[in-house]
C-alpha cells in the first residue's frame, strides 16, 4: 500500500521485538505503530516498552495503540 500510494520514499516501516531494547538513537521516529501485541507484556516488560517508545519518539511524534478490550473473552484468559 506504501508504494501504491507513493509514499515509500517518506515512509520507512520497521518491525521490532518489543520486548528488547532498540538501537535507534532518541528522538528518531515521527510516529510508532504498534497493534494488538502491548497487552501481551507483563508489568515489567510494558514498562520498558513505552519507556523505550517514548525514548526514539521525536517531541512532536505520535504512538499509535491498539489492545484487545478487557471485554474480549481471551483476555479473560
Amino acid at each position: 500500500m506504501i508504494k501504491e500510494m507513493n509514499l515509500a520514499d517518506r515512509i520507512d516501516v520497521r518491525i521490532e521485538d518489543v520486548r528488547k531494547p532498540t538501537t535507534y538513537p532518541d528522538n528518531h521516529f515521527d510516529f510508532i505503530y504498534a497493534r494488538l501485541i502491548l497487552h501481551y507484556l507483563n508489568e515489567d516488560e510494558l514498562d520498558k516498552t513505552l519507556k523505550e517508545f517514548y525514548r526514539v519518539l521525536k517531541r512532536a511524534g505520535s504512538i499509535f495503540i491498539v489492545v484487545r478490550s478487557t471485554d474480549d473473552w481471551e483476555a479473560k484468559l
